[in-house]
């Protein structure tokens, strides 16, 4: 190897090369082969002296590097470096046999390159990432414009080449963080998918305006789908995307998604419209709205908006629409304003519901409140006792249900003791509800006011048992007791607006002031919860969960002649078992509800998981209801390689429900592009099937945004 620079003529290269230097960042090296990750201070180590022109200082306050077998200095400012030329900057990598540079015009001109494009974190110069990567005929540098020639490039990983670029005239330019590729041809596992006349692209983490990647789906009913959007940057804290989706026996559908994020903000507005339906028995145009904004004071003052809405029953069946995926029969529109001071909270909203599944009528929806307002006011009496009331108004609105309005007030004092291992909860408090139902065709309204008082006391204790295994593992029992006191009353005559029975599927669920879920009812029954918890922790596997649940669950004292608390009785009178294991590679979260006088399951609940492989996870579902209900569900997850995933599931209805659901889906996900594909059959609670085959594929990489 021969090395042409001295030491002298290296200072003086430094010195000429300086605004080049300042552009690129380089210092020239010794003409050597040396590493990315070698020391920069080795390469000058003559340079700190007293005689050191400022433009050196710049180079070693932010280092790059120029390094080759053979550097020659020319006449008229001209370099020259041949054999295993490498340029190293943070931003970038050049490697070639061969380049020259001139110093006074700061370009450069080289023939069969590779080259690599960093975006370096401000904060900390050692974390890049990987931009682009590529390889050209020809590259040359003009005032901080890369023009290449003839070349192909990448922003996919190292060893990845499934999404390319090629265009004989690529111009990157480093001051505006963007490129450009004239009559450029887009590659996918080297067939080509795209030709653009003209191609704007970021080659930093700026966003820029312009067409993203189209978008190519199937749908059995739909047919061939391809979505084409528009991506506008309107503002370092807004964007918009506008795409047109083209359904072969469908029609033409414009979407839109709107995104702000301000100070005292987040706002996203996504909408949909098809104008005509060709595969729709329906008439009129389909259309499908979803609003989430959020507003603050960063004090004391916040608010929410969420509006969703669709033109018709049967949106979901044929859209993927704007929404993500729905599991409810209907939609909501709401929306609350709250203002929280140092003791109290004020709020006042809205909620109202519309069907967006044919599984359900307008019959069956919730009612809508319109208004909705609350009133919490919290004092702290001492330490461990607070005294909390609680008013609320609602105002609701039905088609067929009971509409009308409710005055609810609810006031309590809670207190509590700790006495070492033993917990206990006091909680005294009186309840009042107003409920007037209007009467359909008349101004006039039924009154019904109640109200009473309730007392309960919960206690627990925590008591340890170290076992006596090798392992020293812990046993802690955990004793409970719930009682509550009040007086027995027949509600009936109360209108349920929005009362519900809940669903016990979990051993805390069973400590309850009241079996009701809404405001609807008082807590006006006698009850008595007593449980026993057992737990086992492994200090060899912390991760690890062992629990035992059992309990006893009564209504002592109720009375025959009322129909609610006879209910009650009914569903909830018994025994419930519940366990919880959680290893590595499997676990089991279940619960039964046993009736006292028949023995018979009133509520189950079973999940299971087991991780049979790395790579393959099966999981199992059983739920059963008060004999109206009986489901089981199985999944099973398999990544089939780092990238491909599969899963299988199915769930059916064990009782006379004609509820089936079955799905087979397979996705593609990395950093380049993703393809998914699933088959997916529906039977609802009517019996309406729905059988639909989904097809979609979307490039990832070269993204404006």
């Amino acid at each position: 190897m021969r090395i042409f620079i001295g030491r002298v003529i290296s200072r003086k290269l430094i010195i000429l090369f300086a605004p080049l230097a300042l552009l690129l960042n380089l210092n020239i090296a010794n003409a050597q082969q040396t590493s990315l990750c070698a020391d920069p201070d080795q390469f000058l180590p003559d340079l700190a002296s007293d005689e050191s022109d400022p433009a050196d200082a710049v180079n070693q306050r932010r280092p790059g590097r120029l390094s080759a077998d053979e550097i020659w200095m020319l006449d008229q400012g001209f370099i020259q470096a041949t054999g295993d030329v490498i340029i190293e900057h943070p931003n970038l990598l050049m490697e070639t046999e061969s380049i020259t540079i001139d110093q006074q015009d700061e370009s450069f001109q080289v023939d069969e390159m590779k080259f690599k494009i960093f975006n370096v974190d401000n904060e900390d110069s050692q974390e890049r990432q990987l931009l682009i990567r590529g390889i050209a005929d020809s590259v040359s540098l003009e005032s901080g414009v890369f023009q290449f020639t003839k070349a192909e490039f990448t922003n996919c990983p190292e060893g990845n080449r499934d999404v390319v670029l090629s265009s004989p005239d690529i111009q990157l330019d480093a001051n505006t963080g963007f490129g450009r590729a004239r009559k450029a041809t887009l590659k996918f596992k080297n067939v080509p998918i795209f030709y653009f006349p003209v191609l704007i692209f970021p080659i930093s983490d700026e966003r820029l305006s312009g067409f993203l990647f189209p978008k190519l789906g199937f749908n059995k009913d739909s047919g061939l789908a391809v979505h084409v959007p528009y991506y506008f940057n309107l503002a370092p804290n807004a964007d918009a995307t506008v795409s047109t989706n083209v359904y072969v026996k469908r029609g033409v559908q414009l979407q839109t998604e709107f995104r702000h994020a301000g100070r005292h903000s987040d706002t996203v507005i996504e909408a949909e419209i098809l104008s005509r339906d060709r595969a729709w028995s329906g008439t009129g145009s389909r259309e499908a709205v979803n609003i989430e904004s959020n507003w603050h004071d960063k004090k004391r003052f916040y608010s929410s908006l969420d509006a969703e809405w669709v033109s018709d029953t049967e949106y979901f069946l044929d859209f993927d629409s704007v929404f993500e995926d729905r599991e409810s029969y209907y939609l909501n529109q709401s929306a609350q304003f709250n203002f929280v001071g140092t003791d109290y909270r004020a709020s006042i909203g809205f909620d109202k519901f519309s069907v967006s599944s044919t599984a359900i009528t307008k019959d069956q929806l919730p009612p809508n409140r319109l208004p909705w307002m609350t009133v919490e006011q919290n004092f702290e009496l001492t330490d461990q006792t607070g005294w909390n009331t609680i008013v609320s108004l609602d105002e609701f609105r039905h088609t067929t249900h009971p509409s009308g309005r409710r005055v609810r007030v609810d006031s309590f004092v809670e207190h509590q003791q700790q006495l070492d291992f033993l917990l206990i909860k006091h909680k005294l408090g009186g309840e009042f509800i107003d409920s007037r139902v209007r009467e359909e065709n008349s101004h006039s309204a039924q009154k019904v006011s109640i109200s009473g008082l309730h007392y309960s006391i919960d206690a627990s204790m925590a008591l340890d048992e170290i076992a006596s295994s090798e392992t020293g593992g812990r046993w802690t029992l955990e004793p409970r007791v719930k009682l509550t006191f009040a007086d027995d009353k027949d509600q009936s005559q109360v209108p349920n607006f929005n009362t519900t029975l809940p669903n016990l599927y979990k051993y805390s669920q069973i400590y309850r002031d009241t079996f009701y879920s809404g405001g609807d009812r008082l807590t006006a029954t006698k009850q008595a919860s007593l449980g026993m918890s057992f737990s086992y922790a492994n200090p060899m596997y912390p991760s690890d969960i062992n629990r035992i649940h059992l309990a006893r669950i009564a209504f002592p004292g109720a009375d025959e002649n009322n129909a609610e608390s006879l209910k009650l009785k009914e569903k909830y009178s018994g025994y419930f078992l519940g366990a919880e294991v959680e290893r590595t590679d499997w676990g089991v979260d279940s619960g039964i509800l046993f009736n006292h006088d028949t023995g018979k399951m009133n509520q189950a609940t079973a999940g299971m998981s087991f991780q049979m492989t790395p790579k393959t996870k099966v999981q199992s579902f059983y739920k059963y209801l008060h004999e109206d209900d009986e489901q089981i569900e199985g999944i099973l997850e398999s990544n089939l390689s780092p990238f491909w995933s599969m899963m299988l599931r199915h769930a059916t209805s064990l009782d006379d429900s004609p509820l089936k659901k079955s799905e087979i889906f397979f996705e593609h996900q990395s950093c380049c592009w993703s393809a998914s594909l699933s088959l997916k059959r529906k039977v609802n609670e009517n019996g309406v099937s729905d059988d639909s085959i989904n097809l979609n594929f979307e490039l990832l990489t070269f993204s404006p945004n």
